[in-house]
C-alpha cells in the first residue's frame, strides 16, 4: 500500500504554474511570469530557463530541451523504461473546480472506471502514481486555497486508482515531490505516459524526451 504521508503537499505554489505560465492563461499569468523571470528562489529552474530561451508562444521544442538539460545536470530520478506513469492532478481542482471536466468535477471516479479497459496499454511492468496536491492559493478571488476537504478527496482518489492498478496484478509506486521539476522531469523521460485532464499534464505529453514514448488518454478526459 501507497504510503501517503509521502505525496507532496504544495499548499501556497502561487507562481510556479508551469501550465499558465507556458499557456499565457489564467488570470495572472502576465504577472507571474515576471516573477519567475526575477526572483532569485526561480534561479535555475525549468521554467525560468524556458521563458529566458523560448522562441515563440507554447514553444514544446524549447521546453524539452530544457528539461533535458536539467534531468542531465540535476540527477533527477527517470522511470523504468517499462514503467506505466499515470499522472494525476490532485489539491484544489477536487474542490474549487467544475471547468475542467464539464459539469464533472476533476476528481470524479468516473473519469478512473475501469482504467485499464479503457487505457489499453501494453509493454510496461510497474505503474508509477505521479502527483501533488497543488493550491495556487489566489487571494485576488480567494480560491485555490488548502483544504482538509481537498486533501482527503486527493488520498481518495489516490486510493481508488492504485487498488485498481493492484487488481490488475501490477506492482504500484509513488512519485512526489516539493520540487516541481523533479516531477516534471520524471513524467517527461517516462515511455508510457497517462495524461491528466490538466494543462501541466498535456505540456508533458508534448515534450516527452523519448521520441518512441507512448501518450494514453483516459476515456472519459477531453
Amino acid at each position: 500500500m501507497l504510503d501517503l504521508n509521502k505525496v507532496a503537499i504544495l499548499a501556497e505554489n502561487k507562481h510556479y504554474r508551469v501550465g499558465d505560465l507556458f499557456n499565457e492563461t489564467g488570470l495572472r499569468w502576465a504577472k507571474d511570469i515576471q516573477t519567475v523571470l526575477t526572483e532569485p528562489m526561480f534561479i535555475d529552474t525549468i521554467l525560468r530557463d524556458y521563458l529566458l530561451l523560448k522562441r515563440h508562444h507554447a514553444d514544446t521544442y524549447i521546453m524539452s530541451r530544457v528539461i533535458a538539460d536539467h534531468v542531465e545536470r540535476h540527477n533527477y530520478t527517470v522511470p523504468r523504461p517499462d514503467d506505466l506513469v499515470i499522472h494525476m492532478r490532485l489539491g484544489d481542482v477536487v474542490v474549487n473546480s467544475k471547468e475542467h471536466c464539464g459539469n464533472r468535477p476533476l476528481w470524479a471516479k468516473e473519469m478512473y472506471v475501469d482504467l485499464f479497459g479503457g487505457l489499453r496499454p501494453q509493454g510496461f511492468k510497474r505503474v508509477v502514481i505521479a502527483t501533488a496536491l497543488h493550491f495556487g492559493a489566489n487571494e485576488d478571488i480567494d480560491r485555490y486555497h488548502f483544504s482538509e476537504e481537498a486533501k482527503e478527496t486527493s488520498f481518495e482518489l489516490i486510493r481508488y486508482v492504485e487498488q485498481q492498478c493492484v487488481d490488475a496484478g501490477y506492482a504500484v509506486a509513488l512519485h512526489s515531490n516539493q520540487n516541481v521539476d523533479a516531477d516534471f522531469a520524471f513524467m517527461a523521460s517516462s515511455s508510457h505516459f497517462v495524461v491528466a485532464q490538466s494543462a501541466f499534464s498535456k505540456i508533458v505529453a508534448k515534450c516527452l524526451l523519448s521520441p518512441t514514448a507512448q501518450v494514453y488518454k483516459l476515456r472519459h478526459s477531453s
